[in-house]
């Protein structure tokens, strides 16, 4: 059973990966690719150190329930804040071409 169940989470994270390192290396230049990864790495490093005490702590608090429920509403929100801004970078960008081709 732990066999079988492994199987079904191992294999959509093998498929997901590399589509997320593809996606990171057509968004950044050649140039920048090695500190897109540098920086996935490290947010990935960040997060695997200090989300366990906090959410230990949000536990001994709240319980351990209530502690899922917080992180996550917290991660929601980073991604929200994090897809807003990337959002708007992009409209700044896309008016900044079309201010450019006008000019000239």
């Amino acid at each position: 059973m732990l066999l079988l169940f492994q199987v079904m989470r191992g294999w959509p994270e093998g498929v997901i990966q590399p589509l997320v390192l593809s996606v990171q290396a057509r968004a950044a230049g050649r140039h920048q690719q090695g500190a897109v990864v540098g920086l996935r790495q490290t947010g990935q490093r960040f997060t695997s150190i200090a989300v366990p005490p906090i959410m230990g702590a949000i536990a001994d608090r709240f319980g351990v329930s209530a502690s899922f429920l917080i992180i996550g509403g917290v991660m929601l929100l980073l991604c929200t804040s994090v897809a807003l801004i990337i959002r708007r970078i992009g409209r700044r960008g896309s008016l900044d071409e079309s201010l450019a081709g006008a000019i000239e």
